[in-house]
């Protein structure tokens, strides 16, 4: 029966008859020789000697041609109809060179960015799964919290002597400062374990001081961030100088501005030398190189959170129907 072969030439795939096994053939379109694999000793019949002559030198090669079966002009390599670019050696197949954009993307450090568009939503959703004591672990710690500050904020506006008020102040701040906390220790660590290439995400510790913290360094970073936003500083002056509304515009936009800086920050945050996350310079520079992904970040965000602004908006209305009854 026939086998196919091919040729070290042109690297066409052709089909041979299982006569020329284990001789020396020429195909005419290239010149190329090359030589049939001859019989295995298992296969029944014994493979014949080689000759030195080409005695199917005139066998029409081009009529034995397999066209069924597409492969790369480059490395051979057997490719679908689908396929434009060789998923061996990315070499255009139309052409056989390798494109400046493919050139481009190997030489980039890290995974293909299509690849995040992608998958996000999906591997979100796994990840999700994976990670479900974390997930419950994570909304009780942003319930409770979120509550016991909510309750000291009522304490504030019950008491009337000053030292109740500021102790419970005091301690509204303080607890308010942990759900941010946990929420920016969380994503260093998720960023650190996948810089790391950590297979399995290590179990993540709650601790209410360290949270406290981070919930200060997670306010230090966005008032470093409208500091250095020249937008956010204009804001700030027409707020102390009693323009409210387009102060209170510019502010929002300056802090706004900074909300796509936020998962790079986090990436040097993961790092041993984290102070490029403070400088918006730096965080700028790698954001004009990146550009789409912190923005779908944003949007992801902005999706997954759509049901507590829907809360938070509908508690602001219900209490503003009171606050106006009054």
């Amino acid at each position: 029966m026939p086998i196919k072969v091919r040729c070290q030439g042109c690297r066409a795939v052709f089909n041979v008859p299982d006569a020329a096994r284990g001789r020396a053939i020429r195909r005419p379109k290239c010149q190329a020789k090359f030589r049939v694999p001859a019989r295995e000793p298992n296969e029944g019949r014994p493979a014949r000697p080689s000759e030195p002559e080409d005695p199917l030198a005139s066998l029409d090669l081009s009529e034995l041609e397999d066209r069924s079966v597409r492969v790369c002009p480059r490395c051979g390599t057997e490719v679908s109809e689908e396929d434009i670019e060789c998923p061996n050696c990315f070499v255009d197949l139309s052409t056989g060179v390798m494109r400046e954009a493919t050139r481009r993307r190997l030489s980039r450090k890290g995974p293909d960015p299509a690849l995040y568009y992608r998958g996000v939503w999906k591997d979100a959703w796994t990840f999700t799964m994976e990670q479900k004591p974390l997930v419950f672990r994570t909304i009780f710690y942003l319930t409770f919290w979120t509550l016991v500050s909510l309750g000291c904020v009522f304490m504030v506006s019950w008491c009337r002597n000053m030292p109740p008020r500021v102790f419970w102040a005091f301690v509204a701040a303080v607890t308010g400062l942990v759900p941010l906390g946990w929420l920016w220790h969380l994503n260093t660590e998720i960023v650190a374990a996948t810089v790391n290439r950590k297979e399995q995400l290590p179990r993540i510790p709650f601790d209410f001081f360290l949270c406290v913290a981070l919930g200060i360094k997670a306010i230090a970073w966005e008032l470093a961030m409208c500091v250095q936003t020249v937008v956010s500083l204009i804001g700030l002056g027409l707020l102390v100088t009693g323009n409210h509304l387009l102060g209170g515009i510019l502010l929002g936009v300056g802090v706004a501005a900074t909300l796509p800086l936020l998962p790079i920050a986090f990436a040097h945050m993961a790092m041993p030398v984290s102070w490029p996350a403070w400088a918006i310079n730096k965080l700028g520079e790698a954001f004009a190189k990146t550009l789409v992904p912190p923005l779908y970040w944003c949007l992801v965000l902005f999706v997954t959170s759509l049901p507590i602004l829907g809360l938070l908006g509908g508690a602001a209305a219900w209490k503003g129907r009171d606050v106006a009854r009054m």
